[in-house]
């Protein structure tokens, strides 16, 4: 995100993530729900997508996850 410390180089760019039309290189309308599954598994949704799957979390937190980044305009 710019304007933080964070220094990841790895997935999308994530600054006012929440103030975009669309995910998932504009195949999906942007809402808590489809960020969710996108966040869960990003390549099923976008092949070849660069950012890493966390489906291992758990489905609530993946939802928190997706509801703060939606927050983000």
């Amino acid at each position: 995100m710019r304007g933080t410390a964070a220094g990841g180089d790895v997935g999308p760019v994530l600054t006012h993530v929440g103030g975009r039309r669309t995910i998932a290189a504009g195949l999906l309308p942007m809402t808590p729900a489809n960020l969710a599954r996108f966040i869960a598994s990003p390549d099923h949704l976008e092949p070849g997508a660069e950012m890493p799957a966390f489906d291992v979390l758990p489905e609530g937190q993946v939802a928190q996850i997706a509801h703060w980044l939606w927050s983000l305009e």
